[in-house]
């Protein structure tokens, strides 16, 4: 548990090597698991990729954070046309600092992390199937919460399979 503390501690630490590394992130080479569950004032946004698409915990939490800014931001990937030095910048600027402000990296234990995201999805009327199908793949994740804002909790984890993203509870959006 660690090793993902440390590592995220020091990408978050380094704004200039996470903007390097998040910039050059190409998200049309990646398929990604999505879940994004709002009924107010409760919501779930997961997201996850296969741990073969990464190298690594600071690869892995860059590729997922560029993810959640362009669907956060209903950016459109077919209409690109910054430069990555200029988006480099932006990032290390501006996307960065703001979403990482309350940053409050501590690890998080998996049955609470299943027991809330559940809880959460079953307010919002989410498949029960698929409530209980996520607790069983993330049942043994390693995971930490890296912001923590009120009554919400941004996480990073893995599985024996996947890393992911996870933003849940009150005032979510």
């Amino acid at each position: 548990m660690n090793k993902i503390i440390d590592s995220i501690t020091e990408l978050l630490n380094d704004v200039d090597y996470f903007s390097e590394i998040a910039s050059a992130v190409d998200l049309r080479k990646y398929v990604f698991d999505e879940i994004d569950s709002f009924i107010y004032p409760v919501g779930v946004n997961y997201l996850s990729i296969n741990k073969s698409y990464v190298n690594d915990y600071q690869q892995a939490y860059s590729v997922l954070f560029i993810k959640w800014l362009y669907s956060e931001n209903e950016w459109n990937l077919d209409e690109e046309s910054i430069a990555e030095e200029r988006w480099a910048e932006l990032l290390k600027t501006i996307w960065i600092p703001r979403h990482h402000k309350n940053v409050n990296i501590k690890q998080y234990s998996p049955l609470e992390f299943i027991n809330e995201v559940a809880a959460w999805l079953d307010h919002n009327e989410f498949p029960k199937a698929q409530i209980e199908l996520f607790k069983t793949q993330h049942s043994l994740a390693s995971l930490i919460e890296v912001i923590d804002l009120y009554a919400c909790h941004h996480c990073f984890g893995e599985t024996e399979k996947v890393f992911f993203i996870c933003e849940f509870g009150c005032g979510y959006d």
